[in-house]
Parts: structure tokens; sequence; C-alpha cells
């Protein structure tokens, strides 16, 4: 028996009812594979966490983005003691990051710390977990690649610096704050140069410019030893170009068109003690988008997992 034909009553073209199902075949399955992708996505943010091989993050857009716009974005790490959820209530710093436009993403560390060589903790492979954050947060939201960048505070500021010495290809930039390597510093970053601002105080007791012995067996960094590595890597020379004073801040800048590596580093002190100020964070985001136009921030990409020697 003949298929029934339906004719179009405008057109008078005829199509068949098997070529009907076919196109509502099509369409049901679409519309089941986006469906899929969508469950696949479990919601999260900045107090639902984001979980992911090895742990968890929290994420917070800023107020007014469309949803669509690439968006710049910073990953900070806690200090000891605290926790993802505390970067999240810190008004300060969402205040800032909103009015910049900056994506915030605070991973975890297992029990309030985080674990790389010299750490007083050997909860997990921190690299893995970065990594795993970075792979996570991209399918989740479209990053500005240019203009992604590690902060931290304290033992989060040193997590920023092993970052940089061995991801510093998947961020542009790092900016830590009162932190830095601990004993026994490496000799050499299989990463490379990368663009370093770094903020530390003058009195600071807590994390010294000297580094101090924590629990008896451990050992803060020297940060002028640690700063000097940064120099060399980079093919920096051994002065600044400049010194520039900037609200508490006085800063020595050893630019990118000094250093061989077109990397460009900051070192700045303040008077104070172990303290953070969210307008440093309205400063580093203002200097890590000064380095992507003067390509001085170095480009990202997705590139092997590793751990951290022990």
């Amino acid at each position: 028996m003949p298929s029934r034909r339906l004719v179009h009553p405008l057109t008078g073209k005829a199509n068949s009812l098997r070529r009907a199902a076919e196109i509502v075949f099509v369409v049901v399955g679409l519309f089941s594979s986006q469906t899929a992708e969508l469950v696949a996505q479990p919601a999260c943010g900045a107090s639902a966490p984001c979980v992911v091989s090895g742990g968890t993050y929290l994420a917070r857009a800023p107020a007014r983005w469309d949803g669509r716009s690439p968006l710049p974005a910073v990953v900070f790490f806690h200090g000891w003691g605290q926790s993802a959820a505390d970067v999240m209530r810190d008004e300060a710093m969402a205040r800032v990051l909103s009015e910049l436009g900056v994506l915030l993403v605070a991973p975890d560390g297992v029990q309030h710390s985080w674990s790389f060589p010299g750490s007083p903790e050997s909860n997990r492979d921190e690299l893995g977990l970065i990594q795993a954050v970075l792979d996570d947060v991209e399918s989740r939201f479209p990053i500005d690649r240019r203009r992604l960048w590690a902060s931290g505070f304290s033992q989060g500021a040193s997590m920023v610096w092993y970052a940089a010495c061995y991801l510093g290809d998947r961020f542009a930039a790092f900016a830590s704050v009162a932190g830095d390597f601990w004993e026994p510093e490496p000799n050499v970053c299989p990463s490379g140069p990368v663009s370093i601002l770094h903020i530390h105080g003058l009195a600071d007791e807590t994390f010294p410019l000297e580094g101090r012995v924590v629990r008896e067996r451990y050992r803060q960094g020297n940060l002028w030893r640690g700063w000097a590595l940064w120099r060399h890597i980079d093919g920096c020379p051994i002065s600044p170009d400049g010194v520039d004073a900037s609200g508490n801040l006085t800063c020595e800048t050893w630019r990118a068109r000094s250093c061989s590596s077109r990397r460009e580093l900051m070192l700045c002190f303040h008077t104070g003690g172990h303290v953070f100020d969210a307008e440093w964070i309205r400063a580093a985001d203002q200097w890590v988008a000064s380095l992507a136009e003067r390509g001085a921030s170095r480009r990202t990409a997705p590139s092997p997992r590793g751990r951290l020697a022990r």
C-alpha cells in the first residue's frame, strides 16, 4: 500500500508522513541532548560548592554580568585556618571584584590548609586540584584568558607562588600577599617566566620577610631569595626600573621591556603587619589588565597534569 502524502496548502509540495516523523525525531533528539548536558552541570556558585576531582571550589560572577561576555577571573587561595566560604564572605573583596567585573573563584583547602613542598600539611595533589578547578570553571563560564590570574593571602600566597612555579602556563599573571616559598625553596621553576606582583608588610611577624620556623620542623622561605629566583627566571636585572608610591604601598617594578622574557615583576611593601586590603586586589587587576594590553601577560593553555615534588 503506497504511503500517505501530506500536501502543503500554499506550495502544493508533498511531504511524506515518514519525513515529518524524521524531523520530529531530530528535534526531540537535540532537545534531549541539550537537557542531558544541563543535567551534567549541577548548579553551584558562591554558597553551593562546585565539585571537581580532588576537592571543591566556590565561584561568584560580578553582579552586572550579562551571562555571555567573556569574564576576567581571579582564582583566590585563602589563608591558613580559613576557607573558600570565608573568601566569599569578604564583603570588601566582593564589592571590588563586582565593580571591576571580575569572576571570583575560591578553591577550598583540605583542613583549612594547602599542601606544597615544605608545608606542614600533606593532604592532596594541589596541582591536580588547580587544573581540575580551571577546567571546570572554563566549562561553566566564558573566561577571558588574557586576564585569568591567581591571588592569595598568607599560606594561600605561598600556594600562588607554587602555582606560578609549576602551572605558570595556566594563568596570565599572579598577585600574592604576605606569603612566598617554604624551605626547601625551589632552585628552578618548570613553568618558566611569569609575571608576578607581590605585596608584603615590613612589620609582618606571621610571615616575616626572612621567614620563620613553624611547628619546630617547618620553615617559611626567605622572600629575598625567592624574589632573586623570579628575577633570574624572568631574565630581569638586579635593580628595578623604578620605585613608585601609591596609597600605602611602595613598589619596585622590573618592567617587561627590561626583562629578556618580556614578563614583568612588581614587589610592593607597606609598613604594616600580616594584613590584607581588598583595594590591593583592585590594583592587581588593573596591573593584570595593563599586562594584557602591553602583551606582557602569559598566554594560558591547558597543560599536562603534574604533581608537586615533596
